[in-house]
């Protein structure tokens, strides 16, 4: 189940609908037709909408807290050299890192060579 929006001329309705198999092809089926977007923006009954719904969901209560300054500070690590100033030895423990994960070198791989696997982007 999601939102979808839909454009009939120059107006934009917001859908309430889920996909469904049927005969081996998926459909949309629309559940619920909210109203105009402009109308719903304008009277402010999609941010109370959002509110209602975000009651039920742990993950947007987290972000609504942090939305507020009421978010909680985490442990953090730094991986890597720690001085900002030598972009060269970041440039080189971040090229080791991809290959490493890309499985192309081993950490003790003395190459600095950035990886050329097409999945990485180092």
């Amino acid at each position: 189940m999601f939102v979808r929006a839909q454009t009939n001329g120059n107006r934009t309705y917001l859908l309430v609908v889920e996909n469904e198999r049927i005969q081996g092809k998926i459909q949309q089926r629309v559940l619920y037709r909210l109203g105009r977007l402009d109308e719903l923006l304008a009277s402010g009954q999609l941010d109370a909408l959002l509110h209602s719904l975000g009651r039920f969901s742990d993950k947007y209560a987290v972000l609504g807290a942090h939305a507020n300054g009421q978010s909680i500070t985490t442990r953090t690590r730094i991986i890597g050299p720690r001085s900002s100033s030598n972009a060269f030895g970041k440039s080189v423990a971040s090229a080791r890192c991809w290959r490493i994960c890309c499985g192309i070198a081993s950490s003790s791989s003395p190459s600095n060579e950035p990886c050329s696997s097409p999945s990485c982007i180092g």
